[in-house]
């Protein structure tokens, strides 16, 4: 009996490594961001990564971008696309509101602007959002989902922009 659960818990284990292995799907928040050949900006540049970047970013600061695969220390400038309920959105709109529900008034974002989500948190129509400001995110916003465009659906090597017709 302990020779047939151990078997089992074994063929359990070797089918769950991949999952907990794998990598992550990110998006990049701001422009021109180096890869470099090897760790630490050493071995010159591979490519830049533009604005509203899907790449596989995997542990130790690796991405691949469109078959290009480098190094980042940027990390602070990747979000991920999907994380603990939060999803990460573009504003398709040439100018969306943030504001505070019942307050009013708030920032202003511009197109092509990236911003998570949390569709599950809502209050009078808006849903709760961060911006990426300054090298940190600011939480506790708030805005309509009419405005934005969810990314977790793009693929690897996308870029998320829209042009304004």
């Amino acid at each position: 009996m302990k020779k047939i659960i151990t078997i089992i818990l074994a063929g359990v284990l070797m089918f769950s490594v991949p999952i907990f292995a794998s990598a992550q799907k990110d998006i990049t928040v701001s422009s021109h961001i180096p890869l470099y050949k090897y760790k630490y900006g050493r071995g010159g540049v591979v490519t830049y990564l533009p604005k509203n970047a899907i790449v596989n970013y995997q542990s130790g600061g690796k991405v691949t971008f469109r078959g290009k695969t480098g190094y980042t220390s940027l990390y602070y400038y990747f979000a991920p696309v999907k994380s603990n309920g939060w999803v990460t959105a573009v504003t398709k709109r040439q100018s969306v509101a943030l504001v505070s529900p019942g307050k009013g008034g708030g920032n202003y974002l511009n197109m092509n602007t990236v911003v998570r989500i949390k569709p599950s948190v809502k209050r009078k129509g808006y849903v709760q959002t961060a911006v990426f400001i300054n090298k940190n995110w600011v939480w506790g916003r708030w805005i309509k989902p009419s405005n934005v465009i969810r990314v977790d659906g793009y693929g690897y090597g996308s870029i998320a922009v829209f042009h304004y017709l």
